[in-house]
């Protein structure tokens, strides 16, 4: 009778542990799909132009690509930043420091509702210093006065 009750109670026990082993993979598994799908929106969400509140000689194309075009009064240089978004947090920074006029540059912010503070990082060429500024960026709207139309606004950024 003893052998029987040990037996049952090593059943209950081995099924136990097997079901909170499936659970834990489970759990795990959950939270590891969880931290992926944010970067889902690496590139969504920022697409149009961008004004520096900052520094107004600057604007911002957002392309959906990841690329961004730099305006500065008349002149434009294409595909020289690039971008990615990871829920709020915003990086947007030089594609080739080797082939950029300024160096390596890098602008790192936190979106809210329709701008994004941060601060930008610059190293010049032959500079081995880096410098800090703080930077602010608000979105245009379309048909801005630089006259870029900033095609497919997203008002809900929100994730």
């Amino acid at each position: 009778m003893q052998h029987q009750l040990t037996g049952q109670l090593l059943h209950i026990y081995s099924r136990n542990v097997v079901l909170i082993y499936i659970s834990l993979i489970v759990i795990v598994g959950l939270i590891a799909i969880w931290s992926v799908l944010p970067a889902r929106n690496k590139t969504t969400g920022l697409e149009g132009t961008w004004s520096s509140v900052t520094n107004p000689r600057y604007s911002y194309e957002f392309r959906c690509s990841g690329k961004v075009d730099v305006r500065c009064q008349d002149s434009i240089f294409k595909n020289i930043l690039t971008w990615e978004r990871i829920g709020y947090k915003i990086i947007v920074r030089t594609a080739d420091p080797s082939q950029s006029p300024v160096g390596e540059w890098t602008f790192k912010g936190r979106l809210q509702e329709q701008e994004i503070r941060g601060v930008a990082t610059l190293r010049t060429p032959g500079d081995s210093q880096l410098s800090f500024y703080d930077e602010v960026w608000v979105r245009e709207q379309a048909n801005s006065t630089l006259g870029i139309s900033s095609g497919t606004l997203r008002q809900d950024l929100a994730i």
